[in-house]
């Protein structure tokens, strides 16, 4: 199996991701990294879990993460494979992910799609982050 990367909406390859945020209905701030094609890829052939992410600073002091999309590209990974989504915070802003702390995960499944399109994962339990904090993805894969 291939797994096309691409810069995405917010993140992701294969998965293109994007995160809806908001403090309030009215007001919603949208922190999205798009290019909008794959880049490069990645070829595999055992069983592996597979993890990525992207980092942003918030527009104010604070964010409510309350939805993320992401773009799968039609078969590239199979129908139903589990997927999870995460938001961790970065406790000192420095963009390093070694000390994220992880402050919503949403369990989900790659569904079925003929062309591009986004797909939303809704977060039941909306996430506060403060400056820099990642969004991401990963999933377990068979190998075949």
């Amino acid at each position: 199996m291939t797994i096309m990367f691409s810069k995405s909406r917010i993140l992701l390859s294969t998965l293109l991701l994007a995160v809806g945020f908001g403090t309030s209905a009215a007001a919603q701030n949208h922190y999205i990294l798009d290019d909008g094609s794959p880049n490069s890829g990645l070829s595999y052939g055992m069983a592996a879990d597979y993890c990525w992410f992207q980092y942003f600073t918030t527009v104010g002091s604070a964010d409510l993460i309350t939805n993320v999309q992401v773009m799968f590209q039609p078969g590239m990974i199979p129908d139903q494979t589990p997927i999870t989504l995460c938001v961790w915070e970065d406790p000192n802003d420095d963009g390093d992910p070694a000390d994220a702390i992880l402050v919503a995960q949403v369990p989900g499944i790659v569904p079925s799609v003929g062309g591009y399109a986004y797909t939303t994962y809704h977060v039941p339990n909306p996430a506060t982050v403060h400056g820099t904090f990642f969004v991401g993805a990963y999933l377990t894969t068979d190998g075949s």
